[in-house]
């Protein structure tokens, strides 16, 4: 409905109808006018004729309904006043109600709301209680219609809007601040603002931009003209980064990759992702997504063919010189340029990648095993320091898991040291635990005087009995050999011909060869560690259970990854079931694959139908004796050989919590088995023990020795190294370990003096 054209409200119109009623004055008038009227037509009847009486009479009509209208116009009117002075009376009592928010001048309709909110608050509550009173004011001020007014939802929603807009504002009073005209001055602003996290606010900012009434073309229209501040921002950036390359004014692709390859040498892939992005953002076309890639790689190869050229060109460089220069050149950044430098070998000498990869794992392999005599081999220093695998190898022996593999291989890496294959970090791992094998192997190997070859095959007899662990055994045997210029055969015919020595040499000798009765006169402790070097003779490794407790088994021993829990019975007289029982039992206790019962009698005939039910194996006497005649010659279970022998296995998986032999040089074994695990000041109480027995032997001082440096106590690691070397000048590993210990404190011209002292004395380092 259109408002009143005077008074300018609609309500006026609407609430003055109720009061337009005649009253008696107007209706007494009428009578008198239609009376007189009609009196006056009385007295002309006589002269009038019937057309003039019909004129007469329409003619009252005509003055009746104007006198009617008359009166309704005058009653309208006098009504609407009325009304109107009720609503200015209204209003002014409203804005004595509201003088507060009339007092801050305002004009629009937003301005009133936003007077409101900063006098009442702009919480639910307060709004609600005056909704109604506020809405009049408004509309009496003229600034809600009165459809808006009566329209319940209306003013609602424009309060809504006015409250959030508010808030935005409030939300982008920094951006607000600099007075922002055009939508390219708001978005510039936002972008400045937010930076890379307007991504999270561009929501509320495209709200802000509409509330404020900025005109927007199309939907993504800011997206637009954020992405393109963003690109010059980047393109800024990257311009300062690649200054020098763009100081030497590049036009084409081929200018631009040529400049970036001198530019950063090795460090190229780093920048690569930005470099493509300046030249995406330069407008530098790319014909294809490998393009760079492509121009990279040539122009590499051919600086990598540079740095090269010498050796290339000297028909007499071997492949070690080529990975020699090539790993010392690019140290631990090697991995980036090895395919580069295979593609070059194979395009300049014709040498496959499986040789170059070959080459490399013996490169390292060199750096593990053969760090003295390195430089002899390649012509430059190691590079390489795997202090941290020897050290690994220490804790986890060979039983370690792909995750402590993993975690060794991301150490390294922090310490700048990066392998580029993981196979070649195991192998790693598994030759440095070799070498720490192969020391306990040559520690065992000691003599007071060098041996000539027979002297040390019977040695090793001593050790390992006629039947040697091919795995471990002969191979160290062959390089110890190697070593001492005692051979020059290669391994297969070294096998061949020791195989054949040992076998003659047992033919002339019956010393310290066992019988079975000798066997009977064992206890059952010595009978134990009996069976387990017959074990070991076979290729087992042999863990002894705890004396106590022990489940049922006396010995777990292991081969091809197999466990077979052992009973050892030391009878009289025949074994019965209880012993089948028992090693059942163990062999799902130790969770093992099979189970033996060894004993130096017979078994009852119910004892080997309950094995033959269980599949338990029974060795009884007469296998045992066939085992020790053709397995186990010149075995002694209390001899210092044996425990040696012992002390190499035990070590092996790197784990065992408790010492297991019991003889009077149990303290240099059980020193050892703690240093294994860690366990170093228990392991130092163990050799002061040990040196207590014997304190005219070199083994348990420079033993101590290397567990006080493991602790950090580097000036008594020093003293016990002395000692051992007081007593045995050439005890090769107490001047490498006392080395190791002053290096460690510094002192590196006595540790090099240390250090070539252990190497004439044959000392290497694992």
């Amino acid at each position: 409905m259109i408002e009143d054209k005077k008074y300018g409200f609609e309500e006026v119109d609407k609430l003055s109808r109720a009061e337009r009623k005649f009253k008696v004055g107007h209706i007494l008038y009428i009578i008198f006018f239609t009376l007189s009227y009609f009196y006056l037509m009385t007295l002309m009847f006589d002269s009038m004729n019937g057309s003039i009486f019909y004129l007469l009479i329409n003619l009252y009509f005509a003055l009746l309904l104007l006198i009617l209208w008359g009166f309704s116009k005058s009653i309208e009117s006098k009504a609407k006043e009325r009304v109107y002075a009720k609503l200015m009376n209204e209003k002014y009592e409203l804005e004595q109600k509201y003088i507060n928010i009339l007092n801050q001048n305002p004009n629009t309709l937003e301005d009133y709301i936003r007077a409101f909110f900063l006098t009442y608050g702009s919480e639910e509550p307060e709004y609600s209680k005056h909704s109604y009173n506020f809405k009049r004011l408004l509309y009496l001020n003229k600034k809600i219609s009165s459809k808006q007014l009566y329209d319940v939802s209306e003013p609602d929603k424009i309060v809504a809007q006015v409250k959030e807009k508010i808030a935005l504002e409030h939300k982008f009073w920094a951006i607000l601040n600099e007075n922002p005209v055009t939508l390219e001055d708001y978005v510039k602003l936002f972008s400045s603002t937010y930076g890379e996290s307007y991504r999270d606010n561009i929501a509320d900012f495209k709200r802000l931009v509409y509330l404020h009434g900025i005109t927007i073309k199309s939907e993504n229209e800011i997206e637009l003209l954020l992405t393109s501040i963003e690109e010059k921002k980047q393109l800024n950036l990257l311009e300062n980064k690649f200054k020098a390359i763009l100081n030497e004014n590049p036009v084409t692709l081929e200018d631009y990759v040529k400049l970036f390859s001198s530019t950063y040498e090795e460090s190229y892939s780093d920048n690569l992702a930005d470099f493509k992005r300046l030249l995406h953002l330069r407008g530098i076309t790319i014909p294809s997504g490998d393009e760079i890639e492509f121009l990279l790689e040539a122009i590499k190869l051919n600086l990598l063919e540079n740095k090269f050229k010498p050796l290339l060109n000297d028909e007499s460089v071997t492949l070690k010189d080529y990975v020699g220069l090539f790993l010392s050149t690019y140290k631990n950044e090697y991995p980036v340029n090895l395919l580069l430098f295979k593609k070059m070998l194979l395009i300049q000498k014709d040498i496959s990648w499986i040789r170059v990869e070959e080459e490399i794992k013996s490169y390292f392999f060199s750096t593990i095993s053969n760090k003295s005599s390195f430089k002899s081999i390649y012509g430059v220093e190691p590079i390489y320091d795997f202090k941290l695998i020897h050290e690994f190898c220490k804790k986890y022996g060979f039983s370690y898991s792909e995750d402590d593999l993993e975690n060794l291989s991301k150490l390294l890496i922090t310490k700048g040291i990066k392998i580029h294959d993981k196979s070649i970090l195991k192998e790693l791992v598994s030759k440095a635990n070799m070498e720490r094998h192969y020391s306990l192997f040559t520690e065992c190997m000691k003599t007071e005087i060098p041996l000539d070859e027979t002297g040390y095959i019977q040695k090793a007899i001593g050790l390992f009995g006629n039947n040697f662990n091919k795995r471990f055994d002969l191979p160290y045997l062959h390089r110890f050999f190697i070593e001492r210029n005692l051979t020059s055969l290669d391994y297969k015919n070294f096998e061949e011909y020791v195989m054949t020595r040992i076998f003659e040499l047992s033919l002339l000798s019956d010393e310290n060869k066992l019988s079975v009765h000798e066997v009977d006169a064992m206890d059952g402790y010595e009978f134990e560690v009996f069976v387990g070097q017959l074990y070991q003779k076979m290729g087992y490794s042999v863990e002894q259970t705890p004396l106590s407790n022990d489940q049922g088994a006396d010995l777990i021993i292991s081969k091809y990854g197999e466990k077979t829990a052992v009973q050892v019975k030391n009878y009289t007289s025949n074994v019965g079931n209880g012993a089948i029982q028992e090693v059942v039992a163990a062999k799902n206790y130790y969770g093992c694959s099979s189970c033996i019962v060894v004993a130096n009698s017979y078994f009852t005939k119910s004892a080997i139908e309950l094995a033959d039910a269980n599949g338990v194996k029974l060795v009884d006497r007469d296998e045992l004796n066939y085992l020790i005649n053709n397995k186990g010659i010149e075995i002694n279970p209390k001899s210092d050989s044996a425990l040696c022998v012992k002390g190499i296995e035990l070590s092996s998986p790197g784990r065992y919590e408790e010492a297991t032999i019991l003889h009077g040089n149990e303290f240099i074994l059980k020193g050892c088995e703690l240093t294994n695990l860690g366990r170093y000041e228990e392991a130092i109480q163990a050799f002061d023990k040990a040196i207590e027995i014997d304190s005219k032997s070199e083994i348990p001082w420079s033993s101590k020795g290397w567990a006080l440096s493991s602790l950090g106590r580097y000036e008594e690691a020093i003293q016990a190294y002395d000692k051992a070397i007081e007593i045995d000048s050439k005890y090769g590993s107490a001047w490498g370990g006392k080395s190791l210990a002053l290096s460690s404190l510094g002192r590196e011209e006595e540790a090099n003096e240390a250090f070539d002292r252990a190497k004439e004395l044959g000392y290497t380092e694992s």
